[in-house]
């Protein structure tokens, strides 16, 4: 702002001068007084609200008639990842929009991982041409599992502390609480904590002495509580919690229903959706989900929407400028008709109606060609992708998972042989899986098996394997997954099912190597199309690719699957 636009905020506030744009009829949501004022108005200049209410004939360049809707602040999103949804920043946004989510604060340690500073850089460049106020939450875990997985890039306590300054972080990303005491976490930590960055949690399933341990490290907030208790204990401990509704992980209904039934105190309480899937965002929305399933779960209305706007802002220090329709902060405003169900009507962003924002995604390609064609894989052959043995049967370690969940546990499984290759056992639903280092590094491949995919024929692949985003193969046929693997191969990133060794359906992602090119709405249509194509592999899970993909992150309790091998 300058002191030009500053001294004429001042006076179309006091009636000086006539609003840019004057918003009227509208049921409007005073978050700090958590009620409803009847037919008011908000009178704009630049982009920012100068007037709520004025007392004075106002006049207006343009008037908007809300037609005796509610208005609400936009909703900002604690912690995401863009990534895990497959889309670009652009295609993201997009959908996002739409549903009135006005602020993020984003990790794309994803992206980082796969494409170190310029993907980075990319990303970053993309978010800011859209209608959102995003902040950086910068990646803290690059590698996610520092010497247990080979990732495409290495940021050094020393690369981070220059990139945080460089690309103006707002928060240190995620930290794994279980590692604090590692060299390069304490020296991140003192970094962040003495240049007055926030610093984010990465705190799953963590007892009370681990969550004391992550508070006195300068932790300042959580989102991988599952439980009402988890909660509570995270709470108890100063540490603020992210209320989650993800894809794969959708923990709002059991937080707040913990939350009501125990009239929780709900200051320290905000959302976020940490991963979502673009036909999940069609169908659900974002932070508004949240705010749905919170009031369906009994918690009023207005007291979810602070949740998504209020407290969130408070928490990260930006109550100036966003999360309340009050003078002095931007005219993000929601428009609904009714309270309970959250419709939403209409989006303004600074006062621009973003309802139908649609984004152009077709220039990702000429404006960053080296983020392109990023898979590197060396000469394979389906042995390499099977384990071997000598014996008749094979005492092995397998992964196990519970649909529904991405936790994942060991179990250990006693497997057939043929012709010196472990085989899998469909009927107990046990599979090979491999993890194929995709950078061109060393050619590693980490084999394992897994049980709970549910595949009973054919092979899946996909090169988006959390965190390291190197390929991971599994199937009931090694000659279909070295195909399926193939097939990632030569589309330059995304994932295949292959089955009868024919490629039945492929889902490009050349973007890094993890991102779709297309809009939200095509990226949906492929998703669905993949989706649909999953059945041939005779499986009935819906989670199958979540749980390929994300569960066997080494940050995940209580077993993974690295290039480097299994992570116990």
């Amino acid at each position: 702002m300058t002191p030009d636009s500053l001294k004429k905020l001042i006076s179309a506030a006091q009636g000086k001068i006539p609003f840019d744009k004057l918003f009227v009829n509208m049921k409007l949501i005073d978050i700090y007084g958590e009620r409803i004022v009847e037919n008011a108005s908000i009178g704009v200049c630049g982009g920012i609200i100068a007037s709520v209410c004025p007392e004075f004939e106002a006049k207006a360049e343009t008037v908007i008639d809300c037609k005796g809707m509610y208005a609400s602040p936009s909703f900002i999103d604690c912690h995401l990842h863009i990534e895990s949804s497959h889309l670009s920043p652009k295609a993201y946004c997009e959908g996002a929009a739409a549903h009135g989510t006005g602020c993020i604060f984003t990790d794309p340690m994803q992206t980082a991982n796969a494409a170190g500073e310029n993907g980075l850089k990319a990303f970053l460049e993309l978010l800011s041409e859209q209608p959102v106020h995003s902040f950086l939450q910068f990646p803290s875990r690059v590698p996610a599992a520092e010497g247990a997985e080979t990732s495409g890039a290495y940021f050094s306590p020393e690369d981070t502390i220059k990139m945080m300054t460089e690309f103006g972080a707002f928060s240190l990303g995620e930290l794994n609480a279980q590692k604090l005491l590692k060299p390069s976490a304490l020296e991140k930590l003192c970094f962040a904590a003495n240049g007055g960055y926030h610093i984010n949690g990465h705190c799953p399933a963590l007892g009370h002495d681990m969550l004391c341990a992550a508070a006195a490290a300068g932790i300042m907030d959580d989102h991988e509580s599952e439980s009402g208790e988890e909660l509570k204990a995270r709470l108890f401990s100063g540490i603020p919690v992210f209320i989650r509704q993800g894809t794969s992980e959708p923990n709002c209904e059991a937080l707040i229903s913990a939350v009501v039934k125990d009239d929780l105190p709900t200051d320290s309480l905000m959302f976020c959706t940490d991963d979502k899937s673009p036909s999940d965002i069609l169908k659900n929305g974002c932070i508004d989900n949240n705010i749905r399933i919170a009031v369906k779960c009994g918690m009023k209305p207005i007291t979810a929407i602070k949740l998504a706007t209020l407290n969130a802002a408070r928490h990260y220090g930006i109550e100036s400028k966003v999360g309340s329709l009050t003078p002095g902060r931007y005219a993000d405003i929601v428009l609904f008709s009714s309270l309970e169900k959250l419709d939403i009507q209409s989006v303004y962003f600074k006062s621009e109606d973003i309802s139908s924002y649609k984004s152009n995604t077709d220039d990702i390609r000429r404006k960053y060609p080296s983020l392109f064609d990023t898979i590197k894989l060396p000469e394979l052959t389906a042995e390499m992708l099977a384990k071997s043995s000598s014996a008749e049967y094979s005492d092995e370690i397998c992964i196990s998972m519970t649909a529904g969940s991405l936790i994942t546990h060991r179990s250990d499984e006693k497997l057939k042989t043929c012709g010196g290759k472990i085989m899998p056992d469909t009927e107990r639903d046990i599979l090979p899986i491999a993890v194929i280092e995709r950078y061109g590094k060393n050619g590693n491949i980490g084999q394992a098996f897994i049980k709970g995919l549910g595949i009973k024929k054919g092979a899946v692949a996909s090169s988006t394997a959390q965190e390291g985003n190197n390929i991971v193969v599994s199937g009931a046929s090694f000659d279909d997954m070295l195909l399926a693997v193939k097939a990632v191969r030569k589309a330059g990133g995304g994932s295949a099912v292959c089955v009868d060794g024919k490629l039945i359906a492929l889902r490009p992602m050349p973007f890094c190597g993890i991102m779709g090119t297309g809009s939200i709405g095509e990226e949906i249509a492929a998703e669905e199309k993949f989706s649909e194509a999953l059945k041939a592999t005779g499986s009935e899970n819906p989670m199958l690719m979540l749980m390929l993909t994300v569960s066997l992150c080494p940050s995940i309790p209580e077993i993974g699957l690295t290039d480097k091998g299994l992570i116990l």
